[in-house]
């Protein structure tokens, strides 16, 4: 069979996809490699990524599959009914298909729920048949005797890292607005080592471009990172990663690490607020030890992107200000700022559409940069408001110099900054920070955002 395999993109990332700044912004996708890895060799198979390749909807094919989480889903139905409506069957799988996997069957002719490497061959094989079943679902299998992704068959230049790998599945904790235990099962599943090792060894390098590990939290095993990282450690690569920041608390495995090549780690701070950490049920993340945390990170020579989230039912007006000094305070190397945002099949959706409070199922737009509920202490404007207000304050060049020669300098945390610099000017207004606002200002504001609830 000739089978497509499609990486759907949003509006904005099709339509500046081609720009080099967008293309700093973008890692090389695991998901539709290590599919493409599990086809059998007999079926010809073909990856598109849709924020820079054209969608060939007149291709000659027996097979499109679709992976994408929930605000990729419009953009997944829309591929679908394309394809369909020619008479070609289509899959969905990925996060949002795992999640909501009675609404993908609405536009889908088979849905995979969880993993493919169980689940993709016998699908294949039921389609070559001609009787594919509306839904597969996973096993979760041990993460042993996978083939490795076929990263040849995407366009490396297109990605800032073009090399991907994943060799965890799922989390130890259970944050509130977290999908990952729906999405990959209550157990933490690892790839033995040393197909680790021989897959990065296989792997063709790029030049001056780290590998990257979209494992969800590199700390969810200490003894399997430390084995790990004291394996790829003779392979001399430079790696980026995600952990807990609570990473900081282990010097022997931030040691290691820093040793096997690691130049940076995404970690999940959240909140400066810990009463809305607790709330997320994140209660492990102390506010008060971010700064020594950080600080510990940095000595080992690793920059220091954080996660950060706005929108929690304790966070006031004022918590956008208290943020960004607090995240200059600390000497963050970056910061990813993002709006609350309740996927659904997540319990966060599920208690706010019990109070009612989601005031859109335009599921486009629940994609961390528009809110879709009413929050606790502020109106839906002035919470889309701050975090614009936030991100532009922290990502000004005065700031962003400030950051990149405060600390040890490096070029990925100068490339990180200045990337976030242009996407913020690009993408929005400068927004206001709610709680400069003056109570004429705040009356319009709050009345406008009754009126957008209300409509």
């Amino acid at each position: 069979m000739r089978i497509l395999l499609i990486q759907p993109a949003l509006d904005p990332d099709r339509k500046y996809g081609h720009k080099m700044m967008q293309i700093m912004f973008r890692p090389a996708p695991v998901t539709l490699p290590t599919i493409a890895a599990c086809t059998p060799i007999e079926h010809e198979v073909k990856i598109i990524d849709d924020a820079f390749m054209k969608i060939p909807f007149d291709a000659d094919v027996d097979l499109v599959g679709i992976t994408g989480s929930t605000p990729f889903s419009t953009r997944m139905k829309e591929i679908s009914d394309k394809f369909r409506s020619q008479g070609v069957p289509v899959v969905v799988g990925g996060v949002f298909p795992t999640l909501c996997p009675e609404e993908s069957c609405r536009f889908a002719d088979a849905v995979v729920i969880g993993d493919a490497e169980d689940t993709w061959p016998l699908l294949l094989n039921d389609c070559k048949n001609g009787k594919l079943k509306p839904t597969y679902h996973s096993s979760r299998p041990p993460l042993t005797g996978r083939p490795f992704p076929r990263r040849n068959l995407l366009k490396s230049s297109k990605y800032i890292l073009p090399s991907g790998f994943q060799f965890s599945r799922g989390c130890v904790h259970s944050c509130g607005f977290c999908s990952l235990r729906i999405q990959y099962g209550f157990k933490v599943r690892l790839t033995p080592i040393d197909a680790v090792v021989e897959d990065i060894r296989s792997c063709k390098k790029a030049l001056f471009r780290p590998l990257i590990f979209w494992d969800d939290n590199l700390l969810n095993d200490k003894q399997y990172a430390m084995d790990l990282f004291t394996a790829i450690k003779p392979l001399k690569v430079k790696w980026v990663g995600q952990s807990t920041i609570n990473i900081a608390d282990h010097p022997e495995v931030l040691g290691l690490a820093a040793e096997s090549g690691c130049q940076g780690l995404f970690v999940g701070i959240e909140s400066f607020s810990q009463n809305s950490l607790i709330e997320t049920n994140k209660k492990f993340n102390h506010v008060e030890d971010y700064r020594e945390k950080v600080k510990r990170i940095h000595s080992f020579g690793i920059m220091v992107q954080a996660g950060i989230v706005f929108g929690f039912d304790h966070d006031g007006k004022d918590i956008f200000e208290r943020t960004v000094e607090a995240a200059e305070r600390i000497k963050l190397d970056t910061a990813a700022f993002s709006i609350l945002t309740p996927y659904p099949g997540t319990d966060l959706y599920n208690q706010l559409e019990s109070e009612r409070r989601i005031i859109t199922h335009d599921l486009s737009k629940y994609d961390s940069d528009n809110v879709v509920f009413k929050p606790n202490r502020m109106s839906p404007e002035e919470l889309l408001e701050g975090w614009k207000w936030a991100q532009h304050q922290f990502y000004s060049p005065k700031c962003a110099f400030k950051r990149i020669f405060g600390t040890r300098p490096g070029i990925i945390k100068y490339f990180t900054n200045a990337q976030y610099i242009w996407f913020t000017r690009l993408r929005f207004s400068k927004g206001h920070n709610p709680s400069k606002v003056n109570t004429d200002e705040n009356i319009t504001h709050t009345t406008h955002s009754r009126e957008l609830q209300d409509s």
